[in-house]
């Protein structure tokens, strides 16, 4: 039980477990301990004089597991007369006053579709789509899926996924182990000075600590891979460390699943946490994942397609440490810590020779390794009785080596009515350096009065190898106009300095001095508490850009189509605006629920037309329900010989959670082409007739259910879990692939799919 602006004990709170005779008061340093309750999800409520009160909902019970929980109480300003306090179920963090939502493991572990996956997972959110369900990618309020900030224990992380995409936050498989998460944070926009170098939003994972009391540990079998769980306490329970090792199989099986290409990767994820002192906690983080995919193609038809053999490599690897000192009146972090990610494409045109063989010639390689060493000092404690002063300092070292080759180019082209063959050269770029990136905050969170809330801060942000620096000042306030109904608003400018992968994509070095984009934010919402367990909220934005890098290529395309060029100019702008609706019923009783709906538009002007940019989804909306049935045992059904079979399903057990998402997301743009021999082109073509993203794919809908069943048996448990993705299997289209022989490929979205596993705690 701890102060939230100074991490210093809460003596004498009261903890509660709603919907039982349970509780418990914390004891001069802040620790309580509940024993009699059996395993289970369970929501507890904090309270103390002088404070907000706090809860935690969805707390997991695991048989010999206790859970360990940190309640962070919200000084509040003690009035002689009368106030009503309502708690609730979705207290925020309080520097993200607007956009942000909080999910507990159990809500990641069992959303609908997500295959516990934590950025699948928080798709469900309003505005937040992805441009294909093989990849897990966050686009968020029309932005790019690199305006995302990822942070895992106040480690910044570029890509958390294994395959990731360079220059993007997504992937198709999650790198975190969901085994590891203690709550999960996004911020869709709004947010404080406390973060840097992003234009959309943050993913902020807290991760909990291992078991003190005792070893034990999980087996997990699913469409993931395989993986073993261990954690433990040391040092007399002064410490405890959580450690986790997964593979993938698919490679054994794929003759018999029917494919043709399959990804081998492995990961490992730790977390080590030591008390130096009553005042001073050691929390150590890693995280390693390894990846490869090689795609042979043998369809004898294939060559005349376009289609490609290509062989994809790499790594990521994230390794920090967290010292807390609890001083003063407040408390200081000072985090250290390195990642990379290591990528390596080779990619080769097949075609037929005389003989009529297949063969592969190589005609792109890409070698890419990018480094960040990172520290981070923070500072937060409390001024008068409810104020707080946040301030604090970032310094990234960054190394990158980037490789690429593009073999070269000839093309037949009709130039003034004279036949010209325009042979362009061989793209090679091979640029390495060390640069740094820093970056600096300080922050008030006043509170005038007991219902407002006030938070100004001013961001510094510097990248050494583009010789930009920029300051951006952010405001916001929360405003409980009555009790259960609150107003939010924020105002701010946000910078974000260009992926590594446009600095050095031109040979002569063109892009380096590109300056920083930018964005200014408005967001204005109401949320009212219906119920302490049942949310409403609205919420309006508009975001405007500036200095967004556009391909000097795609400019003058029209002009000079000869033209071959790897400069970027940062004249695009882009305006996005959009208002969301969300309702959530929080997993209080047996069922909980949530509903978003949002409406967007986002139009990009490239300095030459103003046309719908490629992130413009206009609608969105998903419905997320599930129920939990309580104490089932077997059936009278069951008992027939004929059906015990279904005794090793998930429909049964001491708990069973069924729960369904249904997604719709209206068609995103793209620009139609035609097979001509109509331009500059001589060689029959395909050739844009259409303005930019004038067309739009078909919408986007999804069905998918998933059933969870756990046991328990005494100290040890087992969860059984099935998903089926996309149920009425329908075709969502997921792109146009316009080949080389005049033909319009479709490629489809995932289709009828399942997805299931068994964990079993020891």
């Amino acid at each position: 039980m701890l102060d939230q602006s100074t991490r210093s004990p809460v003596a004498n709170a009261n903890v509660v477990v709603l919907n039982t005779e349970f509780g418990a008061a914390a004891d001069i340093e802040g620790k309580f301990i509940i024993h009699g309750l059996k395993p289970a999800v369970y929501n507890l409520k904090a309270s103390a004089l002088g404070y907000l009160p706090d809860i935690k909902s969805e707390v997991l019970l695991k048989p010999g597991r206790p859970a360990e929980l940190e309640f962070l109480l919200e000084p509040t300003v003690i009035e002689g007369e009368e106030a009503v306090v309502v708690a609730g179920f979705f207290r925020q963090k309080p520097d993200l006053v607007t956009s942000s939502r909080s999910l507990s493991y159990e809500e990641v572990r069992r959303s609908p579709g997500s295959a516990e996956d934590v950025q699948r997972a928080i798709q469900a959110l309003p505005s937040i789509a992805s441009s294909n369900d093989q990849t897990n990618e966050i686009i968020v309020r029309g932005g790019s899926p690199s305006e995302n900030l990822l942070i895992m224990d106040g480690v910044e992380i570029d890509n958390i996924n294994h395959f990731p995409e360079q220059a993007s936050s997504g992937g198709p498989i999650g790198l975190v182990n969901p085994e590891f998460l203690k709550e999960v944070t996004f911020a869709s926009g709004g947010f404080s000075a406390r973060y840097g170098d992003r234009l959309s939003s943050v993913l902020d994972l807290d991760l909990r600590e291992g078991n003190r009391d005792r070893f034990s540990g999980q087996l997990t079998f699913s469409m993931a891979g395989i993986g073993v769980n261990c954690e433990g306490g040391f040092a007399a329970k002064r410490g405890s460390y959580l450690v986790a090792y997964r593979k993938s199989y698919l490679e054994f099986v794929k003759g018999a699943i029917g494919l043709t290409a399959t990804p081998k990767y492995w990961d490992t994820q730790l977390k080590v946490a030591y008390d130096l002192s009553p005042y001073d906690k050691l929390s150590i983080i890693g995280l390693y994942g390894d990846d490869l995919i090689e795609v042979e193609q043998e369809d004898a038809d294939a060559w005349s397609r376009g289609a490609e053999a290509f062989k994809a490599s790499g790594s990521t690897s994230a390794l920090g440490g967290t010292w807390r000192k609890i001083w003063g009146n407040g408390y200081s972090d000072m985090t250290l810590a390195m990642t990379e990610i290591n990528y390596k494409y080779d990619v080769f045109e097949v075609n037929k020779d005389a003989s009529n063989n297949l063969i592969k010639r190589q005609f792109y390689k890409a070698i890419s390794t990018e480094t960040t060493n990172q520290i981070h000092l923070n500072r937060t404690q409390k001024l008068r009785d409810t104020d707080e002063l946040s301030f604090g300092l970032s310094l990234k070292p960054i190394s990158f080596s980037h490789e690429f080759w593009l073999e070269d180019d000839t093309t037949n082209y009709n130039i003034n009515g004279v036949d010209t063959v325009v042979i362009r050269p061989e793209m090679v770029i091979n640029e390495s350096t060390t640069t740094l990136k820093y970056g600096s905050f300080a922050q008030y969170r006043w509170r005038p009065l007991s219902n407002l809330t006030l938070i100004g801060g001013l961001r510094l942000d510097g990248f050494q190898y583009s010789n930009e620096v920029t300051l951006a000042p952010r405001l916001s306030a929360s405003w409980e106009i009555k009790p259960r109904l609150t107003m939010k608003s924020a105002w701010g400018i946000y910078y974000q300095a260009q992926p590594l992968l446009i600095y050095t994509s031109d040979p002569n070095g063109a892009n380096k001095n590109l300056p920083h984009s930018k964005a200014y934010q408005y967001v204005l919402g109401l949320s009212y508490l219906l119920t302490d367990a049942t949310i409403l909220s609205v919420e309006g934005y508009y975001k405007n850009y500036e200095k967004l890098p556009v391909s000097e290529q795609k400019l003058l395309h029209y002009y000079n189509p000869v033209l071959r060029s790897w400069r970027y100019l940062a004249v695009g702008t882009k305006e996005s605006w959009g208002m969301e609706l969300f309702a959530q019923r929080k997993f209080t009783t047996n069922w909980y629920g949530t509903f978003s709906y949002s409406y967007g538009n986002s139009k990009f002007d490239d300095s030459i037309e103003s046309y719908p940019s490629d992130y413009d989804y206009r609608h969105i909306s998903t419905l997320a329900l599930g129920y939990k049935f309580n104490g089932l045992r077997m059936r009278d059904f069951q008992k027939k010989w004929y059906w015990r079979w279904t005794y090793v399903m998930p429909i049964n057990g001491d708990e069973l959670t069924i729960s369904t998402r249904l997604r719709y997301v209206s068609g995103r743009p793209y620009t139609p082409k035609e097979w001509t021999t109509i331009g500059m082109e001589a060689d029959p073509h395909w050739e844009d007739i259409a303005d930019p993203n004038s067309k739009r794919y078909p919408d986007y809908i999804r069905w998918d259910i998933r059933w969870d069943s756990k046991w328990f048996f005494g100290y040890r448990s087992t969860v059984v879990f099935l998903e089926i993705q996309n149920l009425l299997d329908r075709k969502n289209v997921a792109e146009y692939i316009y080949a080389d022989d005049d033909v319009v490929d479709t490629v489809y979205q995932w289709r009828f799919f399942f997805v299931g596993g068994v964990r079993l705690d020891f």
